[in-house]
């Protein structure tokens, strides 16, 4: 069955302000539900990677690529997880791999085989 709640309030003022108490508790209850939810979610908010020997655009830590491959090694994203750093203006991913490759000097100059059968830097092609 229908299960409802009913308050009992006394006569005259003192009822008047248990219900004001009562209205006012749940105000209070539901801005602080949204006031926490905001504060979690601006300490908790990715603000982006950037590579700029790499990409011009700032790259995000992403879960579930799995059709996705890295625009650098060309290797799918490995299970379990499906993980990469990912672009979300223009779909560029890198695989975790090449991340833990980007603070060295072979990264700044790695490669990228043309159509042409020459090579191109990857900032050449991604700025």
């Amino acid at each position: 069955g229908l299960k409802a709640v009913s308050f009992g309030y006394r006569d005259g003022l003192a009822g008047t302000v248990q219900a004001v108490i009562l209205v006012g508790s749940m105000v209070c209850v539901n801005l602080e539900y949204f006031f926490a939810r905001d504060w979690v979610k601006k300490g908790t908010s990715d603000e982006g990677e950037m590579f700029p020997q790499l990409h011009a655009h700032r790259m995000f830590f992403t879960f579930g690529l799995r059709s996705h491959y890295c625009d650098l090694c060309h290797e799918n994203m490995e299970p379990p997880h499906y993980d990469a750093f990912r672009c979300k203006t223009c779909d560029f991913d890198l695989c975790p791999s090449c991340y833990r490759k980007r603070d060295k000097k072979s990264f700044q100059s790695t490669q990228l085989r043309s159509d042409a059968g020459g090579s191109s830097s990857t900032a050449h092609l991604f700025l």
